[in-house]
C-alpha cells in the first residue's frame, strides 16, 4: 500500500502578523499540517513546507483562524489530497504571558471516512458549542468608521466593492457613506478617498483582518483603515492603525461631510481639518458616486 498520509510538524513561517495574537507579537508561530489521501503519494514534503510558509506569509495581517483556513485550502490544492488538517500555534515567549499558547485548527476537503475520526470531530465540536453558548456572552455591536483610499483610476468601483463586502459580512451593516474626495499626496500623486460608518460585532482584530483581506483581494490597490471604533478597551485601541487620519484632510473632510459632529480622539473634525497640512489639496469630487455610472 502506498503512502496515504504526509505530516509536517513545526513549520515556521517567520514573522507573520496575526492580528488576534494575545501575546502582542512576543510569540513564536508554528504550523502543523497533515494531508491525507488523493495524490499524497506524489506529494513532496519540501514543496509542501514551502507552500505552507508562502501561504501564511501571504495572509500576513489576518486572524489566526483565517491564516489556518488559507493554509489548509491551499495545501489541499497543492498536494491534490482528499483532506488536509492544519494547526497554527503561538507559544508564549514570556512567563508573564496571559496564557501558555493559543492554537487555531482548520480542515479542508471532505470529512474523513474513518468513523473514529468523525466521532472525535463531533465530540470536539459539541464541546466547543456548549462552551460558547453556556459561558460566553453574545458579541457586542460596535460602531466603526473605516477609511478607503486608492490611487487607481477605478477607485470608485473599488470602494463600492469594499462596501458590498463589508455589508455582506455577518452581523455587519453599513450605516453611512461619505462623498468621494480627490486629493494630492505629499509626493504629488493623485488619490481618491471616502469614509464609511458601520455597525458590526467584529472586534478590532477581526475587522482589521477583514480589511486586510479585502485590500489583498484587490491587489493592494485600495488602502483600508479603521479610524474609529467604540466599545473597545485601550489595549485593543492601541493596535489600530488609522493611517494617520488625524492630520489628513483627505480623510477628515469626507468624514466631516458625512458626520459634521464627529470627533477624533476627542477633537472635533473641523478643528483637525483646519490644521491639516494637505487641506489645500483635498476637495469634493462627487457626492453621488456610490450609484455608479458617470459622475
Amino acid at each position: 500500500m502506498g503512502l496515504r498520509t504526509l505530516t509536517c510538524h513545526g513549520v515556521c513561517p517567520g514573522a507573520v502578523d496575526i492580528v488576534d495574537d494575545p501575546f502582542d507579537g512576543a510569540a513564536r508561530a508554528v504550523i502543523d499540517v497533515e494531508v491525507h489521501g488523493g495524490l499524497v503519494p506524489r506529494a513532496s514534503a519540501s514543496s509542501l513546507v514551502g507552500c505552507v510558509i508562502e501561504t501564511a506569509t501571504a495572509h500576513d495581517g489576518e486572524t489566526g483562524a483565517m491564516i489556518a483556513e488559507a493554509v489548509a485550502e491551499t495545501a489541499r490544492r497543492h498536494t491534490e489530497a482528499d483532506t488536509v488538517s492544519v494547526t497554527l500555534t503561538l507559544d508564549a515567549a514570556r512567563e508573564d504571558a496571559p496564557c501558555a499558547s493559543v492554537s487555531w485548527h482548520a480542515h479542508a476537503g471532505e470529512a474523513s471516512p474513518d468513523p473514529r475520526a468523525a466521532d472525535t470531530h463531533m465530540s470536539t465540536t459539541a464541546a466547543h458549542v456548549t462552551h460558547d453558548t453556556a459561558g460566553g456572552a453574545a458579541p457586542q455591536p460596535h460602531a466603526a468608521v473605516v477609511s478607503m483610499e486608492s490611487a487607481s483610476p477605478h477607485a470608485a468601483r473599488l470602494f463600492r466593492d469594499v462596501i458590498v463586502a463589508l455589508d455582506a459580512a455577518p452581523n455587519t451593516q453599513i450605516d453611512g457613506i461619505s462623498p468621494l474626495y480627490h486629493a494630492m499626496t505629499a509626493d504629488g500623486n493623485d488619490t481618491r478617498t471616502a469614509v464609511v460608518t458601520l455597525g458590526t460585532t467584529m472586534d478590532v482584530a477581526a475587522l482589521t483582518a477583514f480589511l486586510n483581506a479585502a485590500s489583498r483581494a484587490h491587489d493592494g490597490d485600495v488602502a483600508l483603515h479603521i479610524i474609529d471604533i467604540d466599545g473597545v478597551d485601550e489595549r485593543e485601541r492601541a493596535r489600530i492603525d488609522d493611517g494617520g487620519a488625524g492630520n489628513r484632510a483627505a480623510i477628515l473632510a469626507p468624514w466631516m461631510d458625512m458626520d459634521p459632529d464627529a470627533t477624533f480622539h476627542g477633537d472635533p473634525l473641523a478643528f483637525l481639518l483646519a490644521s491639516a497640512p494637505d487641506a489645500p489639496f483635498a476637495g469634493l469630487e462627487s457626492d453621488h458616486w456610490i450609484i455608479g455610472g458617470k459622475q
